[in-house]
C-alpha cells in the first residue's frame, strides 16, 4: 500500500528531472469528474469510466477510486458522451456532456442493478454550475466566436466581455489580430495591465508583457479568461489568465472560407471630422474639402480554416487516430485619420509674431541678446521690439528646415493652435498562417503538436508629406508547441509539454539614410554617428508639432518552455503535483536619439527675467529660428542580448469531501534568476559612499565660491553607477528573493441542486524578468547632451547648424559614467511585487440554461514599485506658499559659481557652464541632476461587486450580460521627490462601472423553425435563415489628472453635471484656477492631487451589430450573408480635455479617441 502511494510520487519527481519541467494546469482543456454510486448512494470503487469525444470518436479511460470518485483530466473542448461499467451493474451512457477550456463538469453517475450486457441511456446533460473550483472568470464559446460581431476579426477582442476586466484600450480603436499591444492592454480583478498571461492550447503564448499570437476565430474552439483563480499551477503573474484553444480535427473535413470589407462609402466621419467638415467659414463643402475632412478608407479583412482526419488513399486512414487543423488569416487596411496640429503660420516663418502681442501683453517676446546681469544671480532681457526678428537675424539652416512643416489650411485656435488639420497616414498589411496534429497512439496515449506564424507591415504617420515625419513598422512571430499527454495507470496521468516562440519587431523611420549633412549639419559630426541611426533630425519646438521621429528600433523575444505534470486520484483527492521552467532571451538594438534631438524651449526667449513666466505659445519658435537650441542630445548606443530562467514547483489537492463539499488547497513556489547581460553591458547599481574620483577638484574649486547654505566642509560629491561583472559586482542586475511561496485555499459548497457558494484566497507574485525589467546600458550606449551656453546666454557656444562641436563616444566604464547628468539603478535586491486576492460568490442556475452568478472580489498588492528620486532638492528649501513663491524660486534658481567646470569628465553633461543654479548644489548628490531607482514601496488595493448572467444556447438564442461595481486605489508614484511615501490616489486604469452584453438570436422564422416551417424553399430562401448578434459596452471614463496647478476653490466645484459639460467646457474652468502664466507654481512642495476620482473623462458607449442571412446549399454545407456594424451608432468617444490652466484650450476637448463606425459586408461559407 506504501507503495503504491509513493511510487506515482517518485515516478513524476523522475519525469520533472529529467526534463526541465513545468506544468501550466492553466492547461487549455477541461475534464469531466464525478462519483459513481448505486441506487442507495453508496460508492462502488473500481468502477470502468470512460469519455468518448463525439466528433473524433477518441477514447479516455480512467477508473473509480475506493471512494468511487474519478476523474478524467486533459480533455479536449467539445461533446461528450460518459460511458460506466461495473460487475453487476447495467452499463451506464449519458450524452451530451460538453466540456469547456478550463472548467470541470460534474457528472455523478448513480448505476442500476442488472446485467453489463444492458444499457441505460442518459440524455441530460451536465449540470452548468462549477461545483469544484472557487475561480471567478468567464469562457468564451464556440457559438459567440462564430457569430459574434469581432471588431477586427481579431479573438482577443472577447476577452473585454467578462465581469471583472476593464480595459484602457477604446473598443473602436480599430482592433487587429496584428495589434499585439492593443489587444494586451486590459485590467483584471483590480491588477495592473501588464500583469497578465496569455496562452495557447495551454502553452505561454508571450512576448515580453504581451501576447505574441492571436489566431484566427474561426480556428478557434473556446478560450476563458480567468480574474481569480486559486489552483496552485497559475502562476507567472498576479493579474488575468487567458487561454485559447485551437480546433482539433475530427473524423469530418470541416472548414470555412470568410472574406469581410468595409468600403470608404459606408465609412463614417469622425465628430471632429464633420464638425470642420460643415465648418462653412473654411469654405463650402466641397469633394476637395471632404477627401481632406474625410480621408478615403478601406478595409479588406479575409481567412480560411479546415480541419479533418488525415487520408492518405491506400497508405494510411487517420479517422478515429490522426487529425488535422490548418488555418489562415490577412487584411489589408488603409485607414487616414485627420489629426490637428500646430504649425508655424506664414507671417512666423520670417520672424514676425506681432499677431501674438495683439492678443495681449503675456506673449511678448525676448531678444535672447540683450542678456545683461541684473544682479543676485539673475539675468534680464529686453523685449523683442513689435515681437518681430530681423531678417538678417534668421538662422540660415532655421529657415531651410522650417519648410518641412506643412503651411496652416485652418484658422485654428486665438493664438493659432492647432492651425493644420491633416489625413494622417495608417495603413497595414498582415497575415498569418497556422496548423496543428493530433494523434491517439492509443487510448492511454495521445500528443499534438502545433506551429503559428505571422508578418505585419504598419506603416503611418506622413504628417507633412515629406520624410520629416513617418514610421515603418515590422512584426514577425513564429511559435512551436509539443503536448503529450500519457495515462500510467487509470488513477496516474502524466503530461509533459514544449513551448518556443520567436517575435521580432522593427520600427523604422521613412527617413532613416538621410543627408544631414544636407540641410546644414556638419560632415565632421555626421561622420561620428551610426548610419543605422540616421534619419531626419528631431525638430522638438515647444507648443508646435515635431519634426522627426524617435522610434528607431530592433528587438527580438526568443522564450522557451518546458513542462511536465502529474494528476492522481486517491479516494476523494485529485493530487496534482508539477512544476515550471521558462527561459527568456530577448536582443534589442534600441539606437534611441541616434539622429539628433534638438529642443527648442522658452529659455532664452522669455523676460524680462530669466525666471519669468513664459508666454503660452511663440517663445520656442523664436528661439528656434534665431538658431538658439534650449537643449538636446544625441545618442550613440549598444546592442543589448538578455536573458533570466523563471521556475515554479507546485502541489494542489482538490478534495471531494462529500457530493456537496469541494476543498482546493495547494502551494507553490517561485524562483527567477536575475536578468544577464551577454557581455555584461549594464548598470547594475549606486555606489552611495566613496567619493567620486572628481571629489577633490571640484571641493576645492568650490572652496573659491561656496554659497552660504553649504560648507565647504559639507560640499561632497559621493558615489557613482556599477556596473554588472564588473569591480566584484555580480552578472545579475540584482538580488532575486528565493522565497516566494504562495498559498492557495478555495472551496465550492452545493446549497442546493441549482445553487453553489464558492470562494478563495490566494497569493501571486509578479515576475521581474527580462519580460518585465529593460536593462539599462548607461555608459555602453553614449548620450551627449547639447550644452547651449556656460554663461546663462551671454554667449553660446551650441548652435543649430553646430549642435554637438564635441562629440562623446563610449568608453570604459566607471565612477564616472553618466556623471552630471541623470542616472538610474537597481536596488541590490529585488522584492517581488505580490497580489493578495480573495473572493465569494454564489451561482444559481435557472431554467432555460441560464446561469446568475454574485460575488464580491477584493485584492491587495503589495511591493510593486515606485520610482523612488534619490537626489532631490532638500525639502526645507522648496516653498510650501499656496501661492507663487517668487522670493523662493529666485533663491533656488540664481546662478552660482559651477565647481565643475573645467573638470573633464562633465563634458558630456549640461553641468559644463561657468554657473549652475544654487539648487543643483544643495542635492545630496550634486554631480548628478538626477538619482532615480524603483522602490518596492508601492502598493494597491481594489474591491469589486461582479455579476454575470450567462445564457448557453437554446431555442436559438444566447447571451452574456455582465456588470462589475469598482474601486482601485494605489499608491505607486510619489507626489513630490521629498516624500516618504507614495502618494495615495485613485488609479489611472480606475472605472467604477462597467456593464457588457452580448446577445445571439437566430430569428425563429423560416423552414423547420417556429414561424413559418412550412414556407417554401423559395421564401425561406428570403425569409428564413436570419440572425442578429451585438456587443454592447458601457465604462466610465478615466480619472482626469492636473499637473502643478494653483487652484483656489473647492475640487468638489470642478466636476460639472453631464447636463452641462461640453467639449468647450468640459468642467468648471471657473472653480478657481490660476490662469496666468507669471503666476503658476515652482520650486514649491506639490499638494494638489495628482488625479481626482470625482473628474472624469468620456466614458465608451459603444455598440457593435451584425446580422446574418444563413444559405444551406446542401448537407453540410451553407453560405452566410453577413454585416457588421463596428461602433453602430457612431457615439462619439471623446479625448482627455486640455488640462493646463495656461493654455486658451483649456478645459476643452478637440480630438477624439479611436475611429469612427465602420461597416463591412461580404460572404462566409461552412463547409
Amino acid at each position: 500500500m506504501i507503495l503504491r502511494v509513493i511510487f506515482p510520487w517518485l515516478a513524476s519527481a523522475v519525469i520533472l528531472a529529467a526534463g526541465w519541467q513545468c506544468l501550466w494546469a492553466q492547461d487549455a482543456r477541461g475534464k469531466i469528474a464525478g462519483l459513481v454510486t448505486d441506487a442507495s448512494g453508496a460508492a462502488i470503487p473500481g468502477a470502468a469510466v470512460s469519455a468518448v469525444h463525439l466528433e473524433m470518436n477518441t477514447t479516455t479511460p480512467a477508473r473509480a477510486s475506493s471512494t468511487g470518485n474519478y476523474e478524467l483530466p486533459f480533455l479536449l473542448p467539445g461533446p461528450y458522451r460518459i460511458e460506466v461499467t461495473a460487475s453487476g451493474f447495467k452499463r451506464h451512457s449519458q450524452e451530451p456532456i460538453e466540456v469547456r477550456v478550463g472548467e470541470t463538469a460534474t457528472v455523478d453517475v448513480r448505476m442500476e442493478l442488472g446485467a453489463v450486457t444492458e444499457t441505460v441511456k442518459v440524455t441530460a446533460e451536465a449540470p452548468l454550475l462549477d461545483e469544484s473550483s472557487p475561480a471567478l472568470g468567464h469562457t468564451v464559446e464556440r457559438h459567440q466566436l462564430e457569430n459574434l460581431p469581432i471588431a477586427g476579426d481579431d479573438v482577443m477582442y472577447l476577452m473585454q466581455l467578462g465581469a471583472g476586466i476593464t480595459t484602457a484600450q477604446d473598443p473602436n480603436h480599430n482592433w487587429l489580430p496584428s495589434a499585439v499591444d492593443v489587444m494586451s492592454n486590459i485590467t483584471a480583478g483590480g491588477t495592473r495591465s501588464g500583469s497578465n498571461e496569455f496562452a495557447l492550447d495551454g502553452i505561454p503564448n508571450m512576448t515580453g508583457t504581451r501576447v505574441s499570437f492571436a489566431p484566427p476565430s474561426d480556428i478557434v474552439q473556446e478560450f476563458r479568461v480567468e480574474v481569480a483563480k486559486y489552483d496552485a499551477s497559475f502562476g507567472h503573474g498576479m493579474g488575468a489568465h487567458v487561454n485559447m484553444s485551437i480546433k482539433a480535427g475530427t473524423n469530418q473535413v470541416r472548414g470555412t472560407a470568410n472574406w469581410l470589407v468595409a468600403p470608404n462609402p459606408w465609412q463614417a466621419n469622425t465628430f471632429f471630422g464633420n464638425k470642420a467638415l460643415y465648418d462653412l467659414s473654411t469654405g463650402p463643402v466641397t469633394a476637395e474639402k471632404r477627401a481632406q475632412m474625410a480621408p478615403p478608407r478601406k478595409v479588406n479583412r479575409y481567412s480560411f480554416t479546415a480541419s479533418g482526419p488525415l487520408e492518405l488513399p491506400r497508405l494510411y486512414s487517420g479517422r478515429n487516430r490522426t487529425f488535422w487543423t490548418l488555418g489562415f488569416q490577412g487584411f489589408n487596411r488603409r485607414n487616414p485619420t485627420s489629426t490637428y496640429l500646430t504649425v508655424p503660420t506664414e507671417a512666423e516663418r520670417r520672424g514676425d509674431f506681432s499677431a501674438l502681442l495683439a492678443i495681449g501683453s503675456r506673449y511678448q517676446l525676448y531678444d535672447p541678446m540683450t542678456i545683461t546681469p541684473a544682479g543676485s544671480g539673475r539675468f534680464r532681457r529686453d523685449p523683442l521690439p513689435g515681437n518681430i526678428i530681423p531678417a538678417s537675424r534668421l538662422d540660415p539652416m532655421a529657415q531651410r528646415i522650417v519648410k518641412y512643416f506643412a503651411m496652416p489650411n485652418q484658422a485654428g485656435s486665438l493664438d493659432f493652435q492647432e492651425n493644420y488639420q491633416v489625413a494622417r497616414d495608417n495603413s497595414n498589411d498582415f497575415w498569418q498562417v497556422m496548423g496543428r496534429a493530433d494523434h491517439v497512439i492509443s487510448a492511454k496515449h495521445r500528443v499534438f503538436m502545433r506551429y503559428t506564424q505571422s508578418w505585419l507591415n504598419f506603416y503611418r504617420d506622413r504628417m507633412f508629406r515629406n520624410e520629416a515625419r513617418g514610421l515603418n513598422r515590422y512584426r514577425l512571430q513564429n511559435g512551436v508547441a509539443l503536448d503529450d499527454v500519457y495515462v500510467i495507470s487509470p488513477s496516474l496521468l502524466v503530461n509533459v509539454k514544449y513551448g518556443f516562440t520567436l517575435f521580432t519587431e522593427s520600427d523604422k523611420p521613412f527617413s532613416k539614410g538621410f543627408d544631414l549633412a544636407g540641410i546644414g549639419f556638419p560632415a565632421s559630426f555626421v561622420s561620428q554617428l551610426d548610419p543605422q541611426a540616421v534619419s531626419f533630425p528631431q525638430i522638438d519646438i515647444e507648443a508646435m508639432a515635431k519634426l522627426g521621429e524617435s522610434t528607431n528600433t530592433d528587438s527580438t523575444t526568443n522564450y522557451q518552455t518546458w513542462g511536465a505534470s502529474a494528476t492522481q486520484f486517491l479516494g476523494g483527492h485529485s493530487l496534482k503535483w508539477g512544476g515550471e521552467f521558462r527561459l527568456l532571451r530577448d536582443h534589442n538594438y534600441t539606437f534611441g536619439n541616434g539622429t539628433p534631438l534638438i529642443n527648442f524651449g522658452t529659455n532664452y526667449t522669455r523676460g524680462p527675467m530669466d525666471n519669468s513666466a513664459a508666454p503660452p505659445i511663440g517663445a520656442g519658435l523664436a528661439s528656434f529660428l534665431f538658431g538658439i537650441p534650449t537643449g538636446g542630445n544625441v545618442d550613440i548606443n549598444a546592442s543589448s542580448a538578455a536573458q533570466s530562467t523563471f521556475t515554479g514547483l507546485y502541489i494542489q489537492d482538490d478534495w471531494r469531501v462529500s457530493k456537496r463539499l469541494t476543498l482546493n488547497m495547494g502551494i507553490r513556489w517561485e524562483y527567477e534568476s536575475a536578468p544577464t547581460e551577454r557581455f555584461n553591458r549594464m548598470v547594475r547599481g549606486f555606489d552611495f559612499v566613496t567619493p567620486s574620483p572628481v571629489q577633490a577638484q571640484a571641493q576645492a574649486n568650490y572652496a573659491r565660491s561656496p554659497i552660504p547654505e553649504l560648507g565647504v566642509a559639507d560640499f561632497k560629491t559621493l558615489g557613482g553607477l556599477t556596473f554588472a561583472g564588473r569591480d566584484g559586482q555580480p552578472r545579475g542586475m540584482f538580488g532575486t528573493p528565493k522565497r516566494n511561496f504562495a498559498p492557495r485555499f478555495g472551496f465550492a459548497l452545493r446549497l442546493t441542486q441549482k445553487m453553489v457558494v464558492r470562494g478563495g484566497y490566494g497569493i501571486f507574485f509578479d515576475t521581474l524578468g527580462v519580460d518585465r525589467t529593460g536593462l539599462n546600458q548607461s555608459g555602453f550606449s553614449q548620450r551627449t547632451t547639447l550644452v547651449p551656453t556656460r554663461d546663462n546666454g551671454q554667449t553660446y557656444i551650441a548652435t543649430l547648424s553646430n549642435p554637438f562641436p564635441n562629440l562623446l563616444r563610449p568608453g570604459p566604464v566607471s565612477m564616472l559614467t553618466y556623471i552630471g547628468q541623470g542616472v538610474s539603478f537597481q536596488l541590490p535586491a529585488r522584492s517581488s511585487p505580490y497580489v493578495q486576492n480573495w473572493s465569494l460568490s454564489i451561482q444559481r442556475q435557472f431554467p432555460a440554461r441560464m446561469v446568475l452568478d454574485v460575488s464580491y472580489m477584493g485584492n491587495r498588492i503589495t511591493r510593486a514599485t515606485a520610482s523612488r528620486q534619490f537626489d532631490p532638492v532638500p525639502r526645507q528649501y522648496l516653498s510650501t506658499s499656496p501661492e507663487r513663491d517668487q522670493p523662493v524660486i529666485n533663491f533656488l534658481t540664481a546662478a552660482v559659481p559651477n565647481p565643475f567646470l573645467g573638470i573633464e569628465a562633465f563634458a558630456a553633461s549640461g553641468l559644463t557652464g561657468q554657473t549652475v543654479a544654487r539648487s543643483q548644489l544643495l542635492r545630496p548628490y550634486p554631480h548628478f541632476t538626477s538619482i532615480q531607482a524603483p522602490d518596492p514601496a508601492g502598493f494597491g488595493w481594489y474591491h469589486s461587486l461582479q455579476t454575470r448572467l450567462s445564457k448557453r444556447l437554446s431555442k436559438g438564442l444566447s447571451f452574456n450580460v455582465s456588470y462589475t461595481f469598482s474601486k482601485m486605489m494605489e499608491a505607486m508614484s510619489f507626489l513630490n521627490d521629498t516624500d516618504e511615501l507614495p502618494e495615495k490616489v485613485i488609479a489611472a486604469q480606475d472605472r467604477p462601472h462597467r456593464f457588457v452584453a452580448t446577445p445571439v438570436y437566430e430569428l425563429p422564422v423560416g423552414r423547420r423553425r417556429k414561424w413559418g416551417g412550412s414556407m417554401n424553399r423559395w421564401l425561406d430562401a428570403v425569409a428564413g435563415g436570419w440572425q442578429v448578434q451585438a456587443i454592447y459596452q458601457a465604462q466610465s471614463g478615466p480619472a482626469l489628472a492636473f499637473g502643478n496647478i494653483l487652484f483656489r476653490g473647492d475640487i468638489h466645484d470642478i466636476p460639472l453635471p453631464k447636463s452641462q459639460r461640453t467639449i468647450e467646457r468640459w468642467f468648471n474652468t471657473d472653480a478657481g484656477f490660476e490662469k496666468a502664466t507669471g503666476r503658476q507654481l515652482a520650486q514649491n512642495i506639490r499638494a494638489f492631487p495628482s488625479r481626482l476620482t470625482g473628474l472624469r473623462g468620456d466614458g465608451v458607449n459603444y455598440w457593435d451589430l451584425s446580422m446574418a442571412k444563413n444559405f444551406h446549399l446542401r448537407e453540410q454545407m451553407r453560405l452566410q450573408l453577413r454585416t457588421n456594424w463596428e461602433g453602430a451608432f457612431n457615439h462619439p468617444m471623446f479625448a482627455t480635455p486640455n488640462m493646463s490652466p495656461t493654455s486658451t484650450l483649456f478645459g476643452t476637448i478637440s480630438s477624439t479617441r479611436g475611429e469612427a463606425r465602420r461597416i463591412y459586408a461580404g460572404l462566409k461559407l461552412y463547409f
